[in-house]
C-alpha cells in the first residue's frame, strides 16, 4: 500500500458486514486490514473470502494498530455508540452502518468527540445513490406528486397470481410513494 492508502478495520461481519467488506476492499488505495468478529464461522468466512484481511476476535488489536486510520461498524444497533466512541477515542475515523446510535444524545456525543479530535464519523445510507430512490426523490422534490404521505421499499415481486415472492437469483426493488395526488412507483 502506498503512503496515502487507507487501512480500515471492520467490526462485525454478520448480515450486512460482508457487503461492506466487499465494497471497501474493492476501493483503490484502500484495504480492510482486520475484521473483528466473535463468531468463528464468520472469521472463517472472512479468511476464506478475503485472504488479505485478518479475521480477529480482539477489538483492541485493531484500535491499537497505528496503520489503521478508520473503522467500519457493522454490528447490532445497540452496540454502535460504544464501539464508535471507542474508535474515536483511539483516533480513528468511523463509518457506522445505520443507525449511528439509538439515542439523539449519543449522536451528539459522537459528533462532539469527532469534531474535537478532527475526525469524521458518518452513518451509512444504503440506498442513497440507488437510481430508483434518486428518481422518486426527484419526483418528490419537484412537486409533481404533491405532498409525500408515505413511502415503501420492497425487495420482493408479485407473481402471476398476485402473491409476493422473491425468486432465487432475482434482485428487484420496487419503491411506492403515496402522495396527495396519487401513487408513484419505480422498479429496479
Amino acid at each position: 500500500m502506498n503512503e496515502k492508502s487507507t487501512q480500515l478495520a471492520q467490526i462485525g461481519c454478520g448480515y450486512w458486514g460482508p457487503n461492506l467488506l466487499r465494497n471497501f476492499s474493492s476501493l483503490p488505495d484502500c484495504s480492510v486490514k482486520y475484521v473483528v468478529d466473535s463468531s468463528a464461522e464468520r472469521r472463517t468466512y472472512v479468511q476464506r473470502s478475503f485472504p488479505k484481511t485478518e479475521a480477529i476476535t480482539s477489538l483492541n488489536v485493531a484500535l491499537d494498530d497505528p496503520e489503521v486510520n478508520g473503522v467500519i461498524i457493522a454490528t447490532p444497533a445497540g452496540s454502535h455508540f460504544e464501539l464508535a466512541r471507542a474508535a474515536l477515542h483511539a483516533g480513528k475515523h468511523v463509518f457506522v452502518e445505520k443507525p449511528l446510535a439509538t439515542k439523539v444524545a449519543e449522536v451528539d456525543v459522537l459528533a462532539a468527540e469527532a469534531r474535537t479530535g478532527g475526525l469524521v464519523v458518518m452513518v451509512g445510507h444504503t440506498f442513497l445513490y440507488n437510481s430508483a430512490v434518486r428518481y422518486v426523490k426527484k419526483l418528490i422534490d419537484c412537486g409533481d406528486l404533491g405532498k409525500c404521505v408515505t413511502s415503501t421499499v420492497n425487495d420482493s415481486i408479485l407473481d402471476a397470481s398476485g402473491r409476493t415472492s422473491t425468486p432465487s437469483g432475482i434482485s428487484r426493488r420496487m419503491i411506492l410513494v403515496s402522495s396527495s395526488t396519487g401513487w408513484a412507483t419505480r422498479s429496479q
